[in-house]
């Protein structure tokens, strides 16, 4: 994955993944599909009892947040999620950051 915005870093607590601090933070990766609708899961958690929203953008398209509330590692599910099918970038990126909350990310995977 590419990290890009101010204050995106890596981390190894909670677990080893990435830390999204603000606005237009994000995690990015190129990704083939064949198919345009998938399952999408994301682990992750909020630096603090607050709910850290994470946006799923594919192809520069938003599909969907996972919303994460609490500092328990916790996996959010989107379910049938219509895309655009090739090559596509598969983007986690922080929209709604208001200053209290940073956003803690593992893993994401999909199955159809």
């Amino acid at each position: 994955m590419t990290l890009s915005g101010t204050y995106a870093g890596k981390i190894t607590s909670p677990f080893n993944g990435v830390v999204l601090y603000g606005n237009d933070d994000a995690a990015a990766f190129n990704q083939y599909y064949a198919y345009g609708t998938h399952n999408f899961s994301v682990r992750g958690a909020s630096n603090n009892s607050s709910t850290a929203r994470v946006d799923l953008l594919i192809g520069g398209v938003n599909v969907g947040s996972f919303n994460f509330s609490g500092t328990t590692p916790s996996v959010q599910t989107l379910t049938n999620v219509a895309h655009a099918t090739g090559n596509q970038e598969v983007k986690l990126v922080v929209t709604t950051d208001n200053g209290s909350w940073d956003a803690y990310v593992d893993y994401i995977e999909w199955s159809q």
